[in-house]
């Protein structure tokens, strides 16, 4: 979290007296506009605008980006701007009173017709909340018997994404609310006392019966009275967008929508809600569906549309030519200019002769011609649902049909055209992520929706069985649950082998005959191929380890955070490697396996997905880079797997190529550290986050910490306290378990003075060089493993090695962990032309230090010290 800014206690806050200036400020608080903009969503006429953003420049409360005056020029707050803001906000909290004891209550703060400013003890758990038009009754006789049926209830939707929190008590604004211990309960609230989270909103209908008095506190009601939207219209479709509140019903268009969306990503999203019962036509590339078929019908149109010239009678006849030497073996002739255009514009794309079968056709590659004959057929010959997408400018003509096509369920473009515009109309949501859209239906009223993809669940079981066999040893790998075995009953001992003997090919057909009787077998033995299917039918009687043993090249990619939520941490393990070679090789399975989920609500498999997406975003389309540190970023900080040092590098690596701020990538930092300290111990952002209290000085690192740093960190992160880490091991009488694994001393010690540590957030952290006194303690503690070889000890043999050869100002020793190890203490200047072949040959991090000639030499390790004589004198 980053610093919290704070008000002069002896000073009273000013409040806004102008109508016209709040409306202005309030909005710019959401993003820059121009001024048309600004008349528009402050319903404030053109000349009054402009008037006020006159005074507001002279006040040093606005800026923009062109001259005063200028045409197009987009106004934004300066710094005294958002302190006036501020101010006003503070006026309104200290006057709250009466408060209540309920965590879960909220209040309006103020009210500007349709705008709201809203005050929550808690974070909003939905983007729209219900303003009741009084007070709630409650009857003590029955708590379910409520005397409110003269409470009407209104919606508001939120038009900020995160509340600002006001500490009344420090007299601070804070970026998060504090962590609540046993909300609503006395105790905790008189522990704690309340901090108030502002947030703007918006009435859904400004024209309904009016809302409750300003600063009296009300919760929400358990159900909801009326749906956001009119019922018939917008929630009794024949598909389902998605959905804008938990309680209410899902949005189903009966009319057609739609989409104003130019990125990929969510119209891939929107694909994957709309397609159910429907002919899909569109980039399938974010889609896991089949449209490589093509109607052969299509053609009747295409030949229309690339010759126009000709006559009828010999179009006909050309596409009767051109039918029968797709659909038959024989070479039939065909006009040279109509198979030159075919081949070029259709190229090798397959035609399904039966056209009935056709339920998606996917358009990429296809140029314009071939495009509106794929729409026209649609048009004609389809009397199912259409889901269109438009990438070309197509005739004005076949625009219009498209409008007026019963069957239109969505429509997705670029841009509006007049065609589309009586239409309900989908766009992105510029203050919630994915997936998350802005829905605006036709009357004007607009609110944000989640979309819902269509689907099946499968509910795993969860139950743990003692095991004598396991996943593990038929994969041949290693794993963090080395413990899990699975008994096998003696009756079954012969048939579990014979299943193993088939793996990984399997027989389909013998694992079938033993599924209802020996479901392991019958897993261990089925193709991967039909893997996925089998898991369907048996996971419920299979521990969830031997979802290990799934193949995700032959599972629905969209799955995976459904499957990734109900596995154990270690078949996330096997998984990983799996997520990652699949979206390195296809930059399309980042659109295929994005979950539809709210980022603030997303399970355990979303968040481990979401890392993933982070730290292989290097691989990933750039236009998603915006995306992935919107979601995927929330999504991984809802529930951070325990492997997230990847998504922290390539966290570091997207900030930097997309030129954030580093007082942005500062801020995203200490909110990864504070959720990493409340972390179980042993989680990989936990110890980093235990790293960074030491890097920055707010805790001293103990010996705990220092055994979870070498054994989860990479060892650059912790090279920069290397040298006063193995000091502390040393003269700890627990040293030898921290030596039981081999540590790459010499790489992490012998570094240059002032060498930028290489772990995400402590680019201030400088490497202090090695110490000269860690020569003593290492003397002291090797003295009685003279002579021994044992590869964690080699390490710290090396690193005397070389700080004696230095000292003594003498050649290097041939190392044990590398030949060259002792050279890296030495000046650089010294250092002979080391071959390729010679730097590879040995420790890799070792290499790797020879390779970029960084000498940890200074003068102070040259330096005589006769109370340091070499081990062995």
């Amino acid at each position: 979290m980053s610093e919290p800014s704070s008000v002069d206690k002896q000073k009273t806050p000013k409040k806004i007296r102008s109508k016209h200036r709040r409306r202005l400020l309030s909005r710019l608080a959401q993003s820059e506009a121009t001024v048309s903009e600004l008349s528009s969503d402050s319903k404030l006429r053109m000349p009054h605008v402009s008037a006020e953003i006159k005074r507001m420049r002279d006040d040093d409360l606005a800026t923009s980006d062109l001259p005063p005056g200028s045409r197009g020029a987009r106004i934004r707050l300066t710094e005294r701007g958002w302190e006036m803001l501020e101010e006003d906000e503070w006026s309104k909290v200290l006057e709250l009173q009466d408060l209540p004891l309920d965590r879960d209550s909220c209040c309006v703060l103020f009210r500007d017709e349709e705008n709201l400013t809203l005050c929550f003890l808690s974070p909003p758990k939905e983007t729209m909340v219900q303003i009741p038009n009084r007070t709630q009754k409650v009857s003590p006789e029955n708590a379910t018997s409520t005397r409110n049926q003269w409470v009407s209830w209104n919606w508001a939707v939120l038009s900020e994404r995160l509340p600002r929190w006001f500490d009344r008590t420090n007299f601070e604004v804070l970026n998060a609310p504090p962590e609540l211990a046993g909300p609503g309960s006395i105790e905790s609230y008189a522990d704690k006392p309340p901090i108030f989270g502002l947030v703007r909103a918006k009435l859904l209908d400004s024209q309904a019966s009016p809302i409750i008095t300003p600063g009296v506190w009300f919760t929400q009601p358990d159900q909801i009275q009326r749906a956001p939207l009119d019922e018939p219209t917008y929630h009794r479709g024949e598909w389902i967008l998605g959905s804008p509140h938990s309680k209410s019903p899902d949005i189903r268009p009966s009319q057609p929508v739609a989409a104003i969306i130019k990125e990929r990503l969510p119209r891939s999203v929107l694909l994957r809600s709309a397609r159910p019962n429907s002919l899909v036509i569109a980039d399938l590339s974010g889609l896991d569906m089949d449209g490589n078929e093509y109607p052969i019908g299509a053609l009747d149109h295409w030949i229309e549309i690339v010759h126009p010239r000709l006559s009828e009678t010999e179009r006909k006849r050309r596409l009767n030519s051109l039918r029968d030497r797709i659909s038959t073996s024989r070479r039939v002739k065909v006009e040279e200019s109509t198979l030159r255009k075919f081949r070029k514009e259709w190229g090798r794309r397959t035609f399904a002769i039966d056209d009935s079968r056709i339920k998606s056709i996917d358009l990429r590659g296809l140029g314009k011609a071939v495009t509106e004959s794929l729409i026209r057929w649609s048009i004609e010959t389809k009397s199912t649902s259409l889901v269109m997408e438009i990438k070309h400018q197509l005739p004005e003509s076949l625009l219009s049909r498209i409008a007026s096509n019963q069957s239109l369920r969505l429509i997705i473009m670029d841009n509006m055209t007049s065609h589309f515009s009586s239409f309900d109309t989908l766009e992105i949501d510029r203050i919630r992520t994915l997936p998350w859209l802005s829905y605006r239906i036709s009357s004007g009223e607009t609110i944000p929706v989640r979309m819902i993809e269509q689907g099946k669940t499968t509910n795993f079981s969860e139950e743990v069985e003692s095991t004598t066999i396991s996943p593990w040893e038929i994969l041949g790998i290693s794993s963090m649950n080395e413990e899990f075995h699975h008994e096998i009953d003696s009756s079954s001992v012969t048939i579990v082998r014979s299943a193993i003997s088939q793996y990984p090919n399997g027989d389909e057909e013998w694992a079938n005959q033993m599924e209802a009787r020996y479901p392991l077998a019958a897993w261990i033995a089925s193709p991967k191929n039909n893997r996925w299917q089998r898991w369907q039918r048996v996971s419920t009687r299979l521990e969830s380890e031997w979802m290990a043993l799934l193949d995700l090249d032959h599972l629905p990619i969209e799955r995976i955070s459904e499957l990734a939520d109900q596995a154990p941490e270690s078949v996330k393990q096997v998984f990983s490697k799996a997520i990652t070679s699949k979206l390195r090789a296809d930059p399309d399975n980042l659109l295929r396996s994005w979950p539809a989920i709210d980022p603030t609500q997303a399970n355990s498999g979303a968040a481990w997905l979401a890392s993933h997406f982070i730290q292989n975003s290097a691989w990933l389309p750039t236009e998603a880079y915006s995306d992935i540190l919107g979601w995927a970023v929330e999504a991984w900080l809802s529930h951070p797997p325990r492997e997230s040092l990847g998504a922290l590098i390539g966290l570091k690596w997207l900030y930097r190529i997309e030129n954030r701020s580093q007082d942005e990538f500062d801020r995203t930092v200490l909110r990864i550290r504070d959720i990493g300290s409340g972390l179980p111990e042993g989680h990989h952002l936990n110890t980093w986050s235990r790293l960074h209290d030491h890097s920055s000085g707010k805790k001293e690192a103990n010996l705990d910490d220092i055994s979870h740093f070498i054994r989860d960190l990479p060892n650059s992160w912790w090279a920069p306290f290397s040298s006063e880490f193995l000091v502390m091991i040393l003269n700890s009488p627990d040293v030898d378990k921290f030596l039981d694994i081999e540590i790459p001393w010499c790489s992490a010690v012998l570094r240059p003075i002032g060498e930028i540590s290489e772990a995400p957030g402590l680019s201030s952290t400088r490497h202090h060089g090695c110490d000269p006194g860690l020569v003593g303690p290492l003397q002291s503690y090797l003295r009685p493993f003279k002579g021994i070889s044992e590869p964690s000890l080699n390490h710290l043999l090396d690193l005397l090695d070389a700080l004696e050869s230095v000292k003594a100002n003498r050649t290097p020793s041939v190392g044990r962990t590398h030949k060259l190890s002792g050279w890296l203490a030495q000046p650089g200047e010294k250092w002979p032309d080391f071959t390729m072949t010679m730097m590879m040959e040995g420790d890799i991090n070792i290499s790797e230090r020879l390779i970029l000639r960084k000498s940890g030499f200074h003068s102070e390790l040259s330096e005589t010290d006769d109370s340091v004589q070499p081990l062995g004198s």
